[in-house]
């Protein structure tokens, strides 16, 4: 179960490779060194930019991908440029696991995943009592017509494409909880 669970703004700086806790620099990448010291400049350019007001900071959305740099990104938006606190899984038991223990208010969930899949985590999801209802957007790379109103007719309130844009990612997630009529300004 390589990923650390719990929430971000909770976790030590030493948390472990897979939780964003520190600025892009400091994360550790399969990259070569050049690569990383550019993403790292890229990174901090696009936080001074792009910081979002600190209301949303009760906001916990759980982001499941077995991609390690697909989760790292979607917590450095999420997080950083975004404000939510973020949660990460790697796989459909650690996502179980954490809407369990720490019940987030929306899952970013991948379709294609070894093992269980998107589809049949989102069904395990749901059927975990007090989760019925949880909020899944899914994550494709697939986002024909026909896929999208498969995906939503399991339960999703939203596809969004893959690969996203870093800076949008936020944005995006707070326009579908608008749509969805999700009141997170409690």
């Amino acid at each position: 179960m390589g990923v650390p669970l719990g929430w971000l703004a909770e976790a030590p700086a030493s948390a472990g490779d897979d939780l964003v806790s520190q600025p892009a620099p400091a994360m550790r990448l399969a990259r070569p060194r050049a690569q990383t010291a550019q993403a790292g400049q890229v990174a901090r350019v696009l936080m001074s930019l792009f910081v979002y007001p600190r209301s949303v900071a009760s906001w916990k959305l759980l982001v499941v991908d077995d991609d390690p740099d697909i989760r790292r990104i979607a917590a450095l938006s999420l997080g950083r440029l975004g404000g939510f606190q973020v949660a990460l899984a790697s796989c459909a038991e650690e996502a179980l696991a954490e809407v369990r223990n720490n019940r987030p208010d929306l899952v970013l969930l991948d379709v294609t995943m070894p093992g269980t899949d998107g589809p049949a985590t989102l069904a395990a999801i749901h059927a975990l009592p007090g989760s019925e209802t949880l909020p899944v957007v899914f994550f494709t790379a697939t986002s024909s017509d026909i896929e999208v109103e498969r995906l939503r007719s399991l339960g999703a309130i939203a596809v969004l494409p893959k690969p996203f844009e870093v800076a949008e990612l936020p944005k995006r997630i707070r326009a579908i909880a608008a749509e969805a009529g999700l009141d997170w300004n409690q």
